[in-house]
């Protein structure tokens, strides 16, 4: 049940009496958790971000005072892009949960949550040390970022046709 629906239905003397102690001046109190839970949630977003942003920041300097940046080292190089990726999917992730608490929606949408996965398994991907790991869990990544992204499209073909948009 979206937004919409919720506010579109007039509180009725047929709501049992269990679901009428539930609202608190139309809202529902499920809906108030959802958000503080979404609220909280943020805040230990925000804070991962930080802590993993300055982590980032102080081993990138670390590196460059030390001379070995400039190497041509690609396990190096893959473990700091890691690190911005997973910085990249805690915003994305983080601006999800902020979206939702500003539309006062659902806070998990399925959409995102499907897009989110497809990043971090993408960030598998980039910094995997194909030397190793066996071929069969390589194979694994690829079909699920196949399946999720099967199941993206076929979610936002569905929300298109509801929008009435090719």
């Amino acid at each position: 049940m979206d937004k919409s629906d919720e506010t579109a239905k007039p509180e009725s003397s047929h709501e049992p009496n269990f679901l009428r102690l539930t609202r608190v001046r139309g809202v529902r109190l499920y809906g108030l958790f959802e958000q503080a839970v979404g609220i909280i949630i943020g805040v230990f977003i925000v804070l991962a971000i930080i802590v993993a942003l300055y982590n980032l920041v102080a081993d990138v300097i670390e590196l460059a005072l030390a001379g070995t940046l400039v190497q041509n080292d690609q396990s190096l190089f893959l473990t700091i892009f890691g690190n911005i990726i997973t910085i990249i999917i805690a915003l994305e992730f983080n601006h999800t949960v902020y979206y939702s608490l500003i539309n006062k929606s659902h806070i998990f949408k399925a959409k995102t949550i499907l897009l989110i996965s497809i990043l971090a398994i993408a960030r598998k991907f980039i910094i995997i040390d194909v030397e190793k790991l066996s071929p069969l869990v390589i194979v694994s990544y690829a079909i699920a970022i196949l399946f999720l992204g099967i199941v993206y499209y076929v979610m936002d073909r569905e929300d298109h046709v509801r929008a009435g948009r090719p």
